[in-house]
This record gives structure tokens, C-alpha cells and sequence, in this order.
């Protein structure tokens, strides 16, 4: 039998690997599908295996003692440059016939850049990545614009798959078309990338010509809250669990996206934008978000950043009258459930 195997590094969080990884696995529902999962993450989740199988491993040394004691590996998945490096030279040594699946989520020596790490660090992370494109049976990443960067930039010419961060369901919602209040969100921290800051000046300037209430959910509240007395905006200011963020989206009218348009950005594939559209709340989004913005000019449903920040307003103004913008959103976020990517997976 002919198995497939998800490996999962320790880096990943809970909710990744649950809404990226378990959910289209138990949707395509193959017994040949192998989920190889540290011990220490999601420990719920033994009664998935219905579906496919979990197999767990305590660390570095009994994962790989696992993969080499299993018969019939075909093929292996990761995510993590590291691990995609480790699996090269375990097929080398071992005269192993895996095929392996590189899939890009973003660019960790851009990601590396942009931390200000060290200039070594960059250039040994950016050979890697190089090196995994090269060797790697078959490529997937999240956005069209990764993979013309990939084909542009570094010459790529194997089988590239766009597989975006998908979500499991959408729901459309419906939403008043009165003039006031409009209902503004923000998801995210107090890190710099997020650019919260321009989000506050944005909406202060906005909140000074329309009637507009301002909700941010973040981890940071406390930073938050001095953040907003500052600048003398009001605003509601709370933390809540992953699973419980898409019901709160649905009350709100317009969620920021801010993001500097650099390489890192420019290739991804925010899964807020899709936690944002597909529960009826249009983006204000940068320029130079991966696929997203291109799709928001092509639609009209969204509001790109500009220095005309009256320009915006106004635009902000007509969507929020539009009758069928919550048709609009949900027939955008239709074309990113993982039913539409499964055989991209």
C-alpha cells in the first residue's frame, strides 16, 4: 500500500495544523494518508483517525526512526525547509524511494530579513530554500505571485501547485446598508508588520467626517489600550479564542489588513483576509498582499491603501451602501474552501 506522509515540525501552532492540514485531510478521507504529529500538539484530536492516521512522535530521533521503519512511503510532505533537508539526506543514505513535497507557506530568509536577523542567517536560509526548490519532487505554494517569483527569480521550471491558506467553511452573511454607524475591526498584535499604527490614524482621521465605532481583538490588550488613550480614539479592546473570532467578524463592516510592500508580502497568503471576506466584513487592504489585492481592485469589493486617505473614505462609504457586497464577499471566499483545493493538496 502506498502511503503519503504529513509531517508536522514542533514549530507549527495548534491552529495551524488544524485548520490547514487536519481539515482537508479528514475531507479527503484516505486511510493511505499518514500524519506524522508531535507528542506535545493537538492532543484532542486521536478520534480524526477514522479518517486518516496519526502517528506521534516524542522527538527529532523517533520521528525519523518512525519514517524509516515504515513500509510502502511514497511520498512525504513538509513545510519546514529544516525538516525538507533532513528528509533529502535520509533518502540519500538510505536508498529511499520517497518523492518529496516541498510546500512553500512563505520566505524564510525574507521573513529572516525583515527581523533584522543576521546577514549569515539570511544568506545560509535563502541557500536552502534555493536547494529545496531545486530537489524537491514537486513544489506547492500560496499564492500565484510566489510561484512567479519562483519561476522569475529562481528559475523554477518543475510542477508548482497553488495550494492558499483555505478555510473549512464560509457563510454568507448579510449586513444593514444604513450610512451609520460603519464598523471597523482589527485583528492582530502590537507587532510593528501589523502595522497597527497606521490602522489608529487612519480610522482617527475617518472617525472625524463619519459616525464609526472601532473593535480590535489582540492578544496585546493592555498595549492596546494605552495606544488608543494616546491618540484619544474609543474603542472596544478584547482577546478572544481562535475558534470564537468568526463570530465576532460577522458583526462588522470593514477589517484593516496594513501590510509594507515588500517580499515577504508580496508572495503570501494571510488566511485574515479570508477570515475577514468570508464572514461578510470587506478588507482595507495595502497594496502588494500576495493574490488578495489584485482580487480586491478586480471585484471592487475592498478598499486599497492610498495616500488619498479622503479617497478612501469615500469608497469606504459607497461599499458600505452597497445591497450585494455581502453576495460579493461570499462569492470571493467560495473559491477559497479547501472542497475547491482538494486535489491541489
Amino acid at each position: 500500500m502506498a502511503i503519503r506522509v504529513f509531517i508536522v515540525d514542533q514549530t507549527i501552532r495548534d491552529h495551524i495544523v488544524y485548520s490547514q492540514l487536519l481539515v482537508p485531510l479528514k475531507l479527503l478521507n484516505c486511510r493511505e494518508h499518514l500524519l506524522l504529529l508531535p507528542s506535545n500538539l493537538l492532543k484532542d484530536i486521536e478520534n480524526e483517525q477514522n479518517h486518516f492516521r496519526i502517528v506521534r512522535y516524542k522527538n527529532t530521533f523517533s520521528k525519523y526512526l518512525i519514517l524509516l521503519c515504515l513500509n510502502g512511503v511514497e511520498e512525504m510532505y513538509t513545510r519546514s525547509v529544516f525538516e525538507f533537508l533532513r528528509l533529502y539526506l535520509l533518502r540519500l543514505l538510505f536508498f529511499r524511494k520517497w518523492r518529496i513535497i516541498y510546500d512553500f507557506r512563505g520566505l524564510a530568509f525574507a521573513e529572516a530579513a525583515m527581523r533584522q536577523k543576521s546577514k549569515l542567517k539570511v544568506s545560509v536560509l535563502e541557500k536552502l530554500e534555493r536547494f529545496a526548490s531545486c530537489k524537491a519532487d514537486s513544489l506547492r505554494t500560496v499564492s500565484q505571485k510566489f510561484a512567479d517569483f519562483l519561476q522569475q527569480e529562481w528559475k523554477v521550471e518543475k510542477l508548482i501547485r497553488i495550494v492558499p491558506c483555505c478555510m473549512a467553511t464560509i457563510c454568507r452573511v448579510e449586513k444593514s446598508q444604513s450610512a451609520t454607524p460603519i464598523s471597523f475591526v482589527y485583528v492582530g498584535s502590537v507587532a510593528p508588520w501589523q502595522r497597527l499604527d497606521d490602522v489608529l490614524k487612519f480610522y482617527k482621521e475617518w472617525s472625524k467626517t463619519m459616525s464609526t465605532r472601532l473593535t480590535i481583538i489582540t492578544p496585546d490588550i493592555s498595549l492596546v489600550q494605552k495606544r488608543l488613550e494616546l491618540e484619544k480614539i474609543e474603542g472596544s479592546v478584547f482577546s478572544l479564542p481562535t475558534q470564537d473570532v468568526a463570530e465576532e467578524l460577522k458583526k462588522h463592516d470593514f477589517g484593516f489588513l496594513l501590510r509594507d510592500e515588500i517580499l515577504v508580502n508580496q508572495v503570501a497568503s494571510p488566511i485574515k483576509f479570508l477570515e475577514y471576506i468570508g464572514n461578510g466584513v470587506i478588507p482595507i487592504i495595502s497594496q502588494g498582499v500576495g493574490d488578495y489585492t489584485d482580487i480586491c481592485r478586480e471585484t471592487g469589493i475592498g478598499v486599497i491603501e492610498s495616500a488619498d486617505l479622503e479617497q478612501m473614505r469615500q469608497q469606504i462609504c459607497q461599499l458600505k451602501k452597497d445591497d450585494r457586497r455581502g453576495i460579493k464577499l461570499y462569492e470571493i471566499a467560495s473559491q477559497y474552501t479547501w472542497e475547491h483545493y482538494l486535489q491541489q493538496f
